[in-house]
């Protein structure tokens, strides 16, 4: 075990752990399990059938926990939102200003050919949201979509505050395309990159309303901020969408979480993983980002080429920064930690299918795109768990979504959720198998 942590012993048949520290066991409050207070990394291997592969996991235990927040909110007020649109998205803001107390602070950015700071971020104090609520009902809309300026705005909100016991967050919302400012997709995630410098803790999540937005733009943002890209293409789904945002700032019990592999004879193998990886010195490093009451991160390595795992993190219950580690040891598995492990391949599989085939479609090469996805499909097709099945199913979307006639309309927007969710193992906007108790009952409220 890492300094100041306490490890335990894998009994025959078991995956090895180590217990974060400064853990305890607590209570389980409706709906939740008793759990340790923290993160538990696993890591569990499939010896005799698939020896190649191993796979690591991060798993923030489902308790409650109420984590205050910093939100800023960047909203597209171009005149596409005009009128329906935008009295939508002024009430999914009120629902978030009525969700949070007065320790959570909140800010509002609104940009068309220009920004304005619509609210600076503040404290949700009684009297300060009576006010907020005028402010937000003040928002008018204009012409233009400067979305590098809007963006701005929002992450200069956090660089004359210092991180403290937050979770910050910066969420952009936009049904159209750059067309002011910086509209170049590679200069607007520069840009992003060397505003977020200055508060490299603020996670930045994008989400796409209606059909009519850049996907691969927002994505990009989005992977760059080491957040998540939503497709909200109904009304519900971007209620569903806000709701998943803020939710899981506010059960949030990791914050930055780097995930480290050492190999016992030099270099370590790459892992096989579509979240940010890059290589240290012989270690490879995976950032594992930020992890809510009940999400997991499973990253796949090769054994025997892996010999220790190591997290270190945030730890929003304890207050300090952490270290766990456990050894990479081989044994035999059990149905449920098969399980596991099969669902780690499928999903790293069905990412990667996604990400390519939107490329090769975005590129015009749509036989290519097909072909990507028909052998993912044959990949999975044998991984008989609940999670793999909801995998084929999206990659049976991606087959109808990578077409020459479905491609340019909501195609793009469909394949770059489905691979942020698979990549993220993240709700996006309320669908699929990542959703989290919390953000459950947060939907109820929206």
């Amino acid at each position: 075990a890492a300094p100041g942590t306490a490890a335990t012993a894998a009994a025959p048949g078991t995956a090895a752990t180590a217990a974060a520290p400064g853990t305890a066991a607590t209570a389980a409050a409706p709906g939740t399990a008793a759990a340790p207070k923290g993160p538990v990394l696993s890591l569990r291997f499939l010896a005799e059938q698939w020896g190649e592969e191993g796979v690591v996991s991060v798993v923030a235990p489902n308790i409650q926990q109420r984590t205050k927040i910093e939100l800023v909110l960047v909203v597209d007020r171009s005149g596409s939102m005009q009128g329906k649109n935008m009295q939508l998205v002024k009430k999914c803001m009120h629902l978030i200003l009525a969700q949070l107390g007065d320790e959570d602070q909140l800010g509002v950015v609104s940009y068309s050919s220009s920004a304005n700071v619509d609210v600076s971020l503040t404290f949700c104090t009684a009297s300060s949201k009576s006010r907020m609520v005028g402010q937000i009902d003040g928002i008018s809309c204009g012409r233009g979509t400067n979305m590098s300026e809007g963006l701005e705005q929002g992450l200069k909100q956090f660089h004359t505050q210092k991180p403290g016991d937050s979770t910050r967050a910066v969420v952009l919302l936009t049904d159209g395309h750059a067309n002011e400012g910086i509209s170049d997709a590679a200069l607007l995630v520069a840009h992003l990159a060397t505003h977020r410098g200055g508060c490299p803790d603020v996670v930045v999540h994008t989400i796409g309303f209606g059909k009519n937005h850049g996907a691969k733009m927002l994505g990009g943002l989005a992977t760059a901020g080491a957040g998540v890209y939503m497709f909200a293409e109904s009304e519900d789904i971007l209620k569903r969408s806000f709701a998943d945002a803020v939710s899981a700032m506010a059960s949030c019990l990791v914050r930055g979480a780097i995930l480290s592999l050492r190999s016992p004879t030099g270099s370590a193998p790459q892992p096989r993983t579509e979240l940010p990886a890059k290589q240290v010195g012989e270690a490879w490093e995976v950032e594992v980002g930020d992890l809510a009451a009940g999400e997991r991160r499973d990253v796949l390595v090769l054994v025997p080429g892996v010999s220790e795992a190591t997290l270190r993190y945030r730890d929003m219950v304890t207050k300090q920064h952490e270290t766990i580690a456990i050894p990479c040891q081989p044994r035999i598995l059990d149905n449920p930690d098969q399980d596991v492990l099969y669902d780690a391949i499928a999903r790293v599989t069905t990412a990667a299918a996604l990400r390519e085939a939107a490329e090769a479609a975005g590129r015009g090469d749509f036989d290519t795109a097909q072909e990507t996805l028909h052998t993912a499909q044959d990949t999975i097709a044998c991984t008989d768990t609940k999670q793999a099945a909801q995998m084929r199913t999206d990659l049976e979307t991606g087959l109808r979504a990578a077409t020459a006639a479905e491609f340019g309309r909501t195609g793009a927007n469909q394949l770059e959720a489905m691979r942020a969710a698979h990549t993220g193992q993240r709700s996006v906007g309320g669908l699929g198998m990542y959703t989290t108790p919390a953000q459950a009952r947060m939907q109820q409220v929206f």
